[in-house]
């Protein structure tokens, strides 16, 4: 199955914005359910303006979704492209186009 060129493209940013170890530590996290900034901050050891600007990344792309939740932001992966794991072994899938990629649990 050919990819059209609209389809790649669109592929693509999502690819891009994931595709760095940061934001793959991220997609891990809100696998496992939603979370504000500052407990990604603190789970992954990255400071609070450098999550910022992850999350940005990731929300341009289309891979989160966030909910105010009072003063906190919370943030999760979008329904539209996440879809949790039923067994053992992954998290869940993220679909981007044609392809599937799994989330899978660390060690």
């Amino acid at each position: 199955m050919a990819i059209g060129r609209a389809e790649a493209a669109s592929m693509a940013v999502v690819l891009a914005g994931v595709g760095e170890p940061t934001r793959m530590g991220i997609l891990a996290e809100l696998a496992a359910g939603a979370a504000p900034v500052g407990d990604l901050a603190t789970r992954l050891r990255v400071p609070m303006v450098n999550m910022s600007h992850h999350l940005n990344v990731l929300r341009r792309a289309g891979v989160l979704a966030r909910v105010k939740c009072g003063r906190q932001v919370l943030y999760s992966l979008s329904p539209t492209l996440f879809t949790p794991a039923a067994g053992p072994g992954a998290l869940g899938t993220i679909r981007v186009g044609a392809w599937t990629l799994t989330v899978g649990r660390a060690g």
